[in-house]
């Protein structure tokens, strides 16, 4: 299975050095090049750019159905435009994007999505890690903002609450 993903889950994952989840979990993530440039560029991110350069899995791709990203950028912002346009270009049904109005559109676009929480519990579900809640305060100490009926819902599903 392939994924998009969004520059915000590339940045939570990576405050975590959890960047490699995703390629435990899929077969290949494509990063769109406004993702890419909105994460890496002028050396921002150097930890996660180098995780992700050592890994094939990784592919950088932009999207070319400019009137899509056109009209999605009237509601989102660059990097997620892009990974829906990309996601109906490549025909990828899976994306994972943190913030929720791009989540909500996504969906309206008849996508599957995941984000960097859902990522911690799937690959908690299939042994990649013990646990999600550590997961969850290291990224609130980064200055990563996780609503508490968000926390309870993972938790939840990870199986860490009763």
């Amino acid at each position: 299975m392939k994924a998009i993903i969004d520059s915000s889950p590339f940045i939570a994952l990576g405050c975590i050095n959890k960047i490699n989840l995703l390629s435990g979990l899929f077969s290949e993530i494509l990063i769109p090049q406004e993702v890419y440039n909105e994460t890496f560029i002028n050396g921002k991110n150097i930890d996660v750019l180098n995780g992700i350069k050592a890994n094939n899995k990784f592919k950088v791709y932009a999207a070319s159905n400019i009137v899509l990203m056109e009209f999605l950028n009237d509601h989102l912002d660059k990097g997620e435009s892009e990974v829906i346009a990309l996601a109906k270009e490549k025909e990828i049904s899976t994306v994972i994007i943190d913030e929720a109005k791009g989540r909500k559109i996504a969906k309206l676009h008849g996508l599957t999505v995941i984000g960097s929480l859902g990522i911690l519990v799937l690959s908690k579900n299939k042994g990649l890690i013990n646990q999600v809640k550590e997961y969850i305060q290291q990224m609130e100490e980064y200055g990563v903002r996780i609503g508490n009926d968000v926390k309870v819902q993972i938790l939840i599903a990870a199986g860490e609450v009763l």
